[in-house]
C-alpha cells in the first residue's frame, strides 16, 4: 500500500510538472459556456479560460481538453462536430485552432472590427468619467493595438487621442515608459 502512495505521489508530481491538473483547472470554477448570440460572452469565456490556464500552468496539450470541457449544450455539440471535423482535415487539436474556430463560430470578425470602429470613436461626452474608463476599457479588448499595450502610459495616450487632446502616437509601446 505505501508503495502504490508513493507512486501515486510520483504520478501527481509528473502530471504537475508537465502543467496543472484538471483538478486544479476545475478549482479556479471557471465559467461553462453554452453558446448563443452573444459574441461578447463567447470573447469573455475566452479570456476567462486562458487567464486561468495561465494561473494553473496549463501544458499546450491539455487547454483543448480541459475547455471543451466546459462547453455545454448548444456549445457542446457544436465541438463535437467541428472537432470530428478538425480529426477529418487532420487540423492539430491545439488551443490555437480550437480557438480560432471557436471565435470564427461565436464571434465573427464583423463584430470585432465594429467594436474595434467604436473604441476609435469612444468619446466621454456626457458619460461620467467612471462609465467612460468602463466603456473604454471594454472595447479596448477588442482593439489590435491594445493587445500590445503593456502599461497606462499607452492608456493616457490613446484616451488622449480619442478626446482630441493629443496626437496619435506611431508607436505601440514605449519600453522607456515603463
Amino acid at each position: 500500500m505505501q508503495q502504490m502512495n508513493g507512486s501515486h505521489d510520483v504520478l501527481a508530481i509528473v502530471t504537475k510538472a508537465a502543467g496543472g491538473t484538471y483538478r486544479d483547472f476545475i478549482r479556479m470554477n471557471p465559467p461553462e459556456f453554452h453558446g448563443g448570440l452573444d459574441p461578447i460572452k463567447a470573447h469573455e469565456w475566452v479570456a476567462s479560460v486562458e487567464g486561468i490556464f495561465e494561473i494553473v500552468h496549463c501544458s499546450e496539450a491539455n487547454k483543448v481538453v480541459f475547455a471543451s470541457h466546459l462547453l455545454k449544450g448548444p456549445a457542446m455539440r457544436w465541438w463535437k462536430s467541428a472537432s470530428a471535423l478538425m480529426t477529418i482535415q487532420e487540423v492539430p487539436k491545439e488551443w490555437d485552432n480550437f480557438k480560432t474556430t471557436f471565435m470564427e463560430k461565436y464571434f465573427p470578425s464583423s463584430l470585432g472590427t465594429k467594436k474595434e470602429l467604436e473604441f476609435q470613436q469612444l468619446r466621454q461626452e456626457n458619460m461620467s468619467v467612471a462609465t467612460y474608463a468602463k466603456k473604454f476599457e471594454i472595447l479596448a479588448a477588442y482593439s489590435r493595438q491594445a493587445a500590445y499595450a503593456p502599461d497606462e502610459s499607452w492608456k493616457i495616450e490613446i484616451q488622449s487621442s480619442l478626446q482630441g487632446f493629443g496626437e496619435p502616437s506611431n508607436k505601440l509601446w514605449d519600453p522607456g515608459c515603463v
